[in-house]
């Protein structure tokens, strides 16, 4: 039998996932405080900004404690089925 939704996303994370996670997290905020710094005015740019900034919080909401902590570095990765 299948592992359900919840079940696939409670599960470890392995070191590639945490990788790309990092790596996203990162691109977002440095998107959002080059957009920020450069032109402060609103324009397109500054929604763009606003919509990675509201991406960053969301993308961790549906984390598990085990899995923030993977992305801190608190938690070591899982090993490959």
């Amino acid at each position: 039998m299948r592992p359900g939704l919840w079940a696939r996303r409670r599960r470890p994370l392995v070191r590639a996932e945490i990788i790309v996670s990092r790596a996203l997290i990162l691109l977002a905020a440095s998107f959002a405080g080059t957009v920020f710094a450069i032109e402060p005015s609103s324009s397109l740019w500054w929604h763009a900004g606003l919509g990675a900034l509201a991406w960053l919080p969301g993308s961790l909401v549906w984390s598990s404690p085990y899995q923030l902590g993977q992305l801190l570095g608190l938690r070591p990765p899982a090993s490959r089925p």
